[in-house]
């Protein structure tokens, strides 16, 4: 599994938010949705999710509910919190995935450019509309 320094700057929470898109979502089992869909490439430790998503709660772009499972047969219950995405989460996925993209864009024409490669054309710029001219005693 990948655990390295550059995956923790990956954009977790607009994955995590992706995978609240389509239902609600327990942390685990979102931890488990990344790792199985990213062929264990990205993987996160679920006390980390817990910390975005309190974060996310608080800015409104989820909200939780509170499930108590079925007794454990020791007379203990289990509950679960499940995630679910609001209409201004999903707002907010969009700007992510806008800005992903461009950053992402802007790291293939990085690591693709050829300094020997001739210069995209420019287009020309359009004269600047010009204000009146004032007669001065050189043009007479």
């Amino acid at each position: 599994m990948a655990t390295n320094e550059f995956t923790r700057r990956l954009p977790i929470e607009m994955l995590c938010l992706t995978l609240l898109r389509e239902r609600d979502m327990y942390c685990y089992e979102m931890v488990q949705a990344l790792t199985i869909r990213s062929e264990g490439k990205i993987s996160l430790a679920e006390a980390g999710l817990y910390i975005m998503m309190y974060k996310l709660l608080k800015k409104g772009y989820v909200s939780d509910s509170h499930t108590v499972l079925d007794s454990d047969g020791a007379g203990r219950s289990r509950s679960r919190v499940y995630y679910h995405l609001e209409p201004s989460g999903e707002e907010h996925l969009k700007k992510l995935i806008e800005e992903y993209d461009r950053t992402t864009e802007g790291i293939r024409l990085f690591m693709t450019y050829d300094p020997d490669a001739p210069e995209p054309r420019k287009k020309p710029r359009k004269p600047r509309s010009s204000a009146k001219k004032t007669k001065t005693k050189s043009d007479e």
